[in-house]
C-alpha cells in the first residue's frame, strides 16, 4: 500500500471517529504528555493546532501557554517551508493556508530554540515512523536544523499502524504517545 492509499484509509477512519471518543482520548493523551520528565523539564515546546481530526491540543497550548514558551508552525508558501513563531496568547492565532490557526509573525525562532517538538500526523507506528500530511513540512523543517529536539506524536488509537512505506527523507519521532 503506498502512502496515498494509506492517508486515505486513515482519514476514513478519524473522519467516522465520534467526537467523544477523539476528546477521551485526546485529554488521556495530554494527561501521559504531562508526565513525562521530557515535558516537564522543556521550557519551549513547539505544538500544533490541531484540526478537528487530530488530536485535541486546543486545551494542551492553553495549559502550556501559562508555564511554557509555546511556538507554532507558520506555513511560508513562497519557500514552501514551515517557519516557527511564538504564540502569547490563544488570541492572538489567525486562519492561515489550509484553514489552519496560526501564530502572529512577531518571534520567529530556529528549530534549535526548540526543546521539545509535538508533532502531528495521519498515522504513526509504535515505532516512531510517522505519515504526515503530504507536503513533507516537518521532514524539511528537521532536514533544515543542525540541532533537532526530542520529538513525540500524540496518536489516537485509530492513528497506529503496523508499518508505513518509508523513503529516505522521512523523519521518524523519538516517541509516540497511545492511550
Amino acid at each position: 500500500m503506498d502512502k496515498n492509499e494509506l492517508r486515505g484509509i486513515i482519514f476514513t477512519k478519524l473522519k467516522l471517529l465520534p467526537d467523544f471518543s477523539r476528546r477521551r482520548q485526546s485529554l488521556q493523551l495530554i494527561e501521559k504528555l504531562k508526565k513525562l520528565p521530557v515535558f516537564q523539564k522543556s521550557k519551549n515546546i513547539l505544538l500544533y493546532v490541531s484540526k478537528n481530526y487530530e488530536v485535541e491540543t486546543h486545551t494542551l497550548i492553553h495549559d502550556c501557554l501559562k508555564t511554557k514558551n509555546v511556538f507554532l508552525p507558520k506555513v511560508n508558501k513562497e519557500k514552501d517551508v514551515l517557519q516557527l513563531y511564538e504564540l502569547k496568547k490563544w488570541e492572538d492565532l489567525q486562519p492561515g493556508p489550509f484553514s489552519i490557526l496560526e501564530p502572529p509573525t512577531t518571534k520567529k525562532v530556529s528549530l534549535s530554540h526548540i526543546d521539545l517538538a509535538i508533532v502531528p500526523a495521519i498515522a504513526f507506528t509504535k515505532e516512531g515512523n510517522r505519515l504526515g500530511h503530504g507536503k513533507g513540512y516537518y521532514d524539511k523543517l528537521f532536514a533544515s536544523s543542525k540541532k533537532i529536539p526530542y520529538t513525540i506524536g500524540l496518536a489516537l488509537n485509530e492513528q497506529i499502524v503496523e508499518e508505513i512505506p518509508v523513503e529516505k527523507h522521512d523523519y521518524k519521532v523519538d516517541l509516540v504517545l497511545t492511550t
